[in-house]
């Protein structure tokens, strides 16, 4: 639990994509729309066995997202 600071931008010598990134899902599928995330904040708490993640960043083109999911048992690859 606590509030974990994410991304770098990649550099052009970058074998693998680095840091955090943003992928949207339909039907359990990634589409097109991913990018890495530059700057930002993921926070995780947890309350009685609900936890909670709230998402605020910025991807490599300035884009902001941000998300908030509360469950039981939320498993985040």
């Amino acid at each position: 639990m606590g509030t974990f600071k994410v991304g770098r931008k990649p550099e052009p010598d970058d074998m693998l994509p680095p840091g955090s990134w943003y992928m949207e899902m339909h039907d359990s599928a990634i589409t097109n729309n991913i990018a890495p995330l530059a700057d930002g904040t993921v926070d995780i708490t947890e309350n009685n066995g609900i936890y909670t993640i709230i998402v605020d960043c910025v991807d490599d083109k300035g884009n902001t997202i941000k998300a908030t999911i509360s469950g039981e048992g939320i498993v985040v690859i």
